[in-house]
């Protein structure tokens, strides 16, 4: 069969897979670290290149201010420039994969076999949703046409690739070793000298710019095996795989590779073939051993993608070590891969107030999760944001937990608004919504028809002032004060119609109208949740019922949540009498 034939049919059947992997994913949306980038890239001017753009740490000019200079301005308008530059990477990857198997001389099924193996990674979907993903995308790309340029002879080429790729990230680095072993001559060592000299210039400028490298930390030699297991669990797509999936995937690896080495040991022409491609697959291993070692400083904190480049070469070490024993081991090799990327959790079209739990702490379902609360965020600002003089204070409320990773402090705010003193901070209970200065953004969680809703300065205020005249046991001015506040919210919010229901329960309770606030009461706990409120008033109604063990065990409940609620302390006091 034509190898190109080959190799585009077999990316065609693993771009299918990745696809179906990434539905429902809100694919290029400025998430997290792109905050921090597009701040520096909106506020700026000229971009420094020199220092961190923004990041916390590391000098990484061409997968930060290189990339972000160019798709920046696209990213609100067209984020689907993210996958389609991601993609694209990607397919050059396979492509120079599946030439530097036919220069090594391995079968064209081979080579077709190897070439796919980073579309079929989990930590692949992070790569190409995220745009912050292109720092290691870019270096797995420029790591490998270093390859590519340095089985073909040339060695300075080579050394260019390596010099972009530490530029993006410095994971690239680990080639680095590898060119002197593939170039010829007395020199030979040079061009990669040359690079790390030229690479180290540069970081000695970019520290005198503010770069900084973080402390190192961890127990490095204690974590070490930790590390490696990890990094194999990700690279076979097994981190958060369950149950049944996880056992067959795990059973079927270990038979094919059993498999592989069962005909590699006994057959004349698999053993010849393996043989010949030992050296190459053990460098390929020793990339991987040497790149995931440092993240074992970084444990517990995991994160797939950080072993970006060094799981690509365990990858094309097992894919390859199958594919020569046997075409058709290989074959069932990536096969199995395809399986358990398929039988990945998708992105959630649901946003509940936890995230997911999962073996990486920033993993695909979480990324995806904190890219839709991000872009709602957004759409709810721009599209209610009424008075826009400075400065503009944001508060949220109820907000998905670890969301505050989403915007980066006040960064995306700023971006979104082109404003550097805006301010984003959580609302921060009772306190916080007398001292609201602007509108809040509203998060309505735990549905398939979540969203986020600006409310309104006016309509915060009437709620307060409703609050301060229940307090002040004015309950009819209360009541009036409480509903025009709901007619002061032009876009409803079950979290705001939840606060104002729960308020004009109590208010009507201590009227007498004992059904209406039991209604209200109910009311908001079905749009929003339970809280300590919920409970003290429901507690009261069950004494007011005479049923006090019903109203012992809800005031109890109540004081649970919040100990010294005087209201539910003064019905759990009554009932026990």
């Amino acid at each position: 069969m034509n190898p190109t034939l080959l190799w585009l049919g077999t990316l065609v059947l693993a771009s299918a897979a990745l696809a179906y992997s990434l539905r429902d994913a809100p694919l290029g949306i400025p998430v997290a670290d792109d905050y921090a980038f597009l701040d520096r890239l909106k506020f700026q001017r000229p971009l420094d290149p020199f220092d961190s753009m923004g990041g916390a740490f590391y000098w990484r000019p061409l997968g930060r201010q290189a990339y972000f200079a160019a798709i920046g301005p696209f990213l609100f308008t067209a984020p689907w420039i993210v996958p389609l530059v991601h993609g694209a990477a990607l397919v050059l990857v396979s492509l120079l994969l599946a030439r530097i198997g036919r220069r090594l001389g391995w079968s064209a099924p081979a080579c077709a076999l190897v070439a796919v193996a980073p579309l079929l990674a989990e930590s692949t979907r992070v790569l190409f949703t995220w745009p912050s993903g292109a720092q290691h995308l870019l270096a797995m790309l420029f790591a490998v046409l270093a390859l590519h340029e340095s089985v073909h002879g040339r060695a300075w080429r080579a050394a260019g690739a390596v010099f972009l790729g530490v530029l993006a990230h410095e994971s690239c680095a680990l080639v680095l070793p590898v060119l002197p072993l593939l170039a010829t001559g007395p020199r030979r060592a040079l061009p990669a000298l040359a690079v790390l000299a030229g690479w180290q210039a540069g970081y000695m400028i970019a520290r005198g710019h503010g770069v900084v490298l973080p402390s190192a930390g961890g127990d490095l030699a204690g974590h070490a095996l930790d590390a490696i297991r990890l990094g194999v669990i990700a690279t076979l797509d097994l981190e958060d795989a369950a149950g049944m999936l996880r056992s067959g995937l795990m059973l079927g690896y270990g038979l094919i590779l059993l498999a592989a080495v069962a005909t590699a040991a006994f057959g004349t022409k698999a053993r010849q073939r393996a043989q010949r491609a030992a050296p190459a697959l053990l460098v390929a291993l020793a990339v991987y051993a040497v790149g995931t070692l440092p993240l074992a400083a970084l444990l517990p904190d995991w994160n797939a993608w950080r072993s970006t480049v060094p799981g690509l070469a365990l990858a094309a070490a097992l894919t390859a070590f199958a594919a020569l024993a046997a075409p058709e081991i290989g074959a069932a090799f990536v096969v199995l891969r395809a399986v358990a990327l398929l039988g990945a959790a998708p992105a959630t079209t649901r946003i509940d107030t936890s995230p997911p739990v999962t073996t990486s702490d920033m993993s695909f379902v979480r990324l995806t999760r904190l890219q839709a609360v991000a872009d709602a965020s957004r759409r709810a600002v721009l599209a209610d944001l009424v008075d826009s003089k400075a400065p503009i204070e944001i508060r949220t409320v109820h907000s998905p937990r670890m969301a505050e990773v989403a915007f980066q402090g006040s960064r995306a705010l700023r971006v979104w608004l082109g404003d550097s003193t805006a301010i984003w901070k959580s609302l921060g209970g009772d306190q916080g919504l007398r001292e609201a200065r602007g509108p809040v953004v509203a998060y309505d969680l735990d549905t398939t028809a979540w969203q986020a809703v600006l409310l309104q300065p006016r309509a915060l205020r009437l709620l307060v002032a409703g609050i301060d005249a229940a307090m002040g046991r004015r309950f009819v001015e209360a009541e009036s004060l409480l509903i025009a506040s709901q007619h002061a919210q032009p876009r409803a919010s079950r979290t705001f119609q939840s606060f104002v229901d729960a308020n004009l329960a109590r208010t009507t309770f201590f009227q007498g109208r004992i059904a209406r606030a039991e209604s209200l009461n109910e009311s908001s706990r079905r749009l929003a949740s339970d809280d300590t409120n919920y409970w003290a008033l429901r507690a009261a109604i069950e004494l007011g019922r005479g049923d006090r063990a019903a109203a012992i065990g809800s005031a109890r409940r109540s004081l649970a949540d919040m100990p010294g609620n005087p209201f539910a302390q003064a019905v759990l006091d009554e009932a026990s009498r």
